[in-house]
């Protein structure tokens, strides 16, 4: 055992020096890196073996595990699926996937990114599933009183990843009010929730205040599994900013997953946030992969639906989703699933906020009307 320590130290050490002195080429450095990772595991504590990497540490809330920069030299190009998933990336697209789901992995597995190990924080605000979902099934459109976007549902649970790019959109007072209540409008991707009461999910929230004229703006990077309330993650985000956040649900056994992984990658800023959480940790219970979403929301704050911020337009492209046998869905090229269009009403069953697909993959969001 004192071998193996000693080997695992002095692999680690002449990883940097080599690395210092530019005399290692990218697979050798990888190589070591590799070695000296899985002797790491073996050596660690019980309380460290629940790392689901050595290149992750554990957040402030147990059971959540923040991915670190890897190693120079690292090419994710030419990695393996083991190597990708030991520094917390998204497998590769399968070779029968499109040239366009191979582009946007490439520009989220850039190493030159900035890895954040963030601070989690619980706020009391819910993204909820559907609220009195009336569907159209002939159309295969439906109304939502917080819901606008697509939601993918499949008959037979199979949705293990969903992935999406928006730009930020600026918050803004609901239509004709200056209230001093805080409005919001939430973007998201997640796994359920349509039809279903489980839910994992991550966005952002884009909030407002007006008061005597003035109006107060919030933007936060979250996480949620429910049934538990959002957990903020410490990153800074603005309006404009382009974002990709993909959620997978990982370890699957009899239907079910309770674990997962987040990747948050802000390529404006160009800062990546990489995670592996569990549903426990999150204070959730489970999903079984029967939708998949992409949505603009009115949240649950404070115990009921808060108004819907002004955001006027939200672009969104690359609108991904994966199945277990990693097969690629849109909300345009649905394969065997079906695809809802979903519109937000008011109170009072008046359209404020919709969405409209261009292609297969690329969505613009709108909102009206009294926002309440």
């Amino acid at each position: 055992m004192r071998k193996l320590k000693s080997y695992v130290r002095t692999a680690l050490e002449s990883c940097g020096k080599l690395r210092d002195a530019n005399l290692l080429n990218a697979k050798a450095l990888r190589a070591i890196a590799w070695v000296a990772a899985s002797a790491f595991l073996m050596l660690s504590s019980p309380a460290r073996a629940q790392s689901p990497s050595p290149f992750a540490v554990e957040t402030n809330i147990h059971g959540i595990y923040a991915y670190t920069q890897p190693p120079a030299g690292f090419d994710p190009m030419t990695a393996s699926a083991d190597e990708l998933k030991l520094y917390g990336y998204p497998p590769r697209p399968a070779a029968t996937e499109s040239a366009e789901a191979l582009a946007q992995w490439t520009m989220v597995v850039n190493p030159a990114l900035k890895r954040i190990v963030p601070q989690l924080s619980r706020r009391n605000v819910y993204h909820r599933p559907a609220s009195g979902l009336s569907i159209q099934e002939s159309k295969k459109t439906a109304a939502s009183y917080n819901w606008s976007g697509y939601g993918l549902v499949e008959k037979k649970p199979t949705f293990t990843s969903v992935s999406g790019y928006w730009i930020v959109p600026t918050a803004q007072a609901a239509f004709g009010t200056c209230s001093g209540e805080p409005v919001y409008a939430s973007q998201w991707v997640g796994i359920d929730g349509f039809s279903n009461d489980e839910l994992f999910q991550a966005g952002t929230d884009t909030a407002a205040e007006c008061s005597s004229g003035i109006t107060d703006t919030l933007y936060i990077a979250w996480i949620e599994w429910l049934p538990n309330s959002e957990i903020e993650l410490t990153a800074d985000v603005a309006p404009g900013d382009v974002l990709n956040v993909i959620v997978t649900a990982t370890d699957w056994s009899g239907g079910e997953s309770s674990n997962g992984t987040l990747l948050f990658t802000d390529f404006t800023k160009q800062w990546q946030i990489s995670e592996s959480v569990t549903a426990s940790g999150l204070g959730g219970t489970y999903v079984v992969g029967q939708s998949a979403e992409w949505i603009v929301e009115r949240p649950e704050v404070g115990g009921s639906l808060a108004t819907l911020a002004n955001y006027v337009a939200n672009p969104w492209y690359g609108t991904t989703a994966t199945d277990l046998k990693g097969k690629g869905y849109t909300p345009g090229s649905s394969r065997s699933a079906t695809a809802y269009n979903i519109t937000m009403v008011d109170n009072g069953g008046t359209p404020i906020s919709f969405v409209q697909l261009f292609g297969t993959d690329t969505l613009w969001f709108f909102d009206e009307n009294s926002a309440y």
